[in-house]
């Protein structure tokens, strides 16, 4: 099961920007419809991807551009795998 979600720097995360899903286009979009929140650039917001728990991607908005934490600029795979549980 894929899970994205929009936080503020781990801690509060917003019911109304997350998504759950075994569908890996729909979480991929959903991923790339929250990192496009530019009004939240240089703010310490974070959309997290997981599946079945385990951390696939991580954008911060307060990264600098092309740091790890920045998925503004680069894509998802195609092929992300979701890690077996257990």
């Amino acid at each position: 099961m894929y899970e994205i979600y929009l936080s503020v720097a781990d801690k509060h995360i917003y019911e109304w920007a997350k998504t759950k899903t075994c569908d890996i286009a729909i979480a991929k979009a959903a991923f790339q419809e929250l990192i496009n929140y530019r009004f939240l650039s240089h703010q310490p917001y974070q959309v997290t991807l997981l599946c079945n728990g385990v951390l696939i991607a991580q954008h911060r908005f307060d990264s600098p551009v092309g740091s790890p934490f920045d998925w503004s600029v680069r894509a998802l795979p195609i092929n992300v795998e979701c890690p077996k549980n257990g």
